[in-house]
């Protein structure tokens, strides 16, 4: 089981960045303050807002759905061990969740998740 769990978790953690969900995050959150700013531009008259918006709109569309069609693979690179595992026996669905749920399990995973970009960047500045 925790051997399930590791790989979930560097599948998590791999995932994650060669999808670079972050940044998708981040570019989203960049147009939406950019599309508030457009309407509290009083510069810009309510044509030049609506064509602005409307542009602005479509793309914040487009990488929401990129963004979700991400996660969705984030998700099933995650579960895949466990389902692998669920099906050779090795573990229940119900032992992994329990598992996953304890408390020192979620601080230590936090911890190591979080010391991966830690890392990487103590390695880049040497």
């Amino acid at each position: 089981m925790i051997i399930a769990y590791v790989i979930s978790c560097l599948l998590l953690a791999a995932t994650f960045h060669a999808l670079h969900i972050w940044s998708q995050t981040t570019d989203m959150a960049r147009m939406m303050r950019l599309a508030f700013a457009t309407l509290a531009d009083r510069a810009l008259n309510d044509d030049e807002k609506e064509v602005a918006i409307r542009r602005l709109s479509i793309q914040l569309l487009a990488v929401t759905a990129k963004l979700t069609v991400a996660l969705a693979i984030v998700l099933a690179a995650t579960a895949l061990p466990v389902v692998l595992a669920a099906q050779a026996g090795m573990l229940t669905y119900e032992g992994f969740l329990l598992f996953s749920l304890e408390p020192l399990v979620i601080l230590l995973t936090i911890l190591a998740l979080g010391a991966v970009p830690w890392l990487a960047k103590q390695l880049k500045a040497r």
